[in-house]
């Protein structure tokens, strides 16, 4: 399986010029990632890892590689050099930067980790309900997670440490904020339905039923949601 992230290094040209930018691949079974330059699809360099790499998230001048078997975090500048790793904890299986890429956020089976990203620090722990499957962030301070098999929905306010929780039926998905951070999409693996949540009294707004169980949510611009998953080879595509 491969994922691929893109860390743009200068303003984009037309495309028939190229992408002035690399895509940083991570590729599972390696420990390492791979930069691969946009403007010739050529690869520039491998960046050397000390575990496999699970998740990658950017910045304008850096990049956030989570390695999971080891709990570390490491930070690739723009010239694609790991300039700073830090070991966080066990068991993190997910990384997020908030909007103002002050802070990373990142998740074990039972706590919400709060990151300095620039220096890798730990700065606050939140001990979570249940275990998350997925992790969404709205700017710079509000938190929604999801716990699968709990069908847990969480929501927390940094700014205040406010919390908020919610039972859906059955299991649960993934979780997106809406662009104006008004709305909690979460993704209903047991109605095969789009449950959209009021984000700050989290209760029901709407439930869209769907042809295929939404496991594959992915947001273009601020208003439409792609959703794929088990049940039918297509997309569902809903304005939000």
């Amino acid at each position: 399986t491969t994922e691929i992230y893109t860390l743009s290094l200068h303003d984009a040209l037309p495309i028939s010029t190229g992408y002035p930018g690399f895509a940083l691949i991570a590729t599972a079974g390696r420990t390492s990632i791979a930069a691969v330059d946009l403007m010739s699809f050529n690869l520039t360099k491998t960046i050397a890892l000390s575990a496999a790499p699970g998740a990658i998230v950017s910045a304008d001048d850096y990049s956030y590689v989570l390695t999971p078997s080891n709990g570390s975090v490491h930070i690739v500048n723009s010239r694609l050099e790991v300039v700073r790793s830090q070991r966080i904890a066990d068991g993190v299986s997910a990384l997020r930067l908030t909007s103002d890429g002050a802070r990373l956020l990142a998740v074990t089976p039972r706590e919400l980790i709060i990151i300095e990203a620039a220096s890798l620090r730990v700065v606050q722990r939140y001990r979570l309900y249940s275990q998350p499957f997925d992790i969404d962030v709205y700017k710079a301070d509000r938190v929604a997670i999801s716990s699968r098999k709990e069908g847990m929905v969480e929501v927390i306010d940094l700014a205040n440490g406010h919390r908020q929780r919610r039972q859906v039926s059955g299991e649960v998905g993934a979780v997106r904020f809406r662009s104006d951070g008004q709305v909690l999409l979460v993704a209903n693996w047991h109605d095969r339905s789009l449950t959209a949540l009021d984000a700050s009294s989290l209760q029901t707004i709407a439930d869209l039923p769907l042809a295929m169980r939404p496991e594959n949510l992915c947001f273009w611009g601020t208003g439409q949601l792609f959703i794929s998953g088990s049940g039918m080879d297509g997309v569902a595509i809903v304005f939000a």
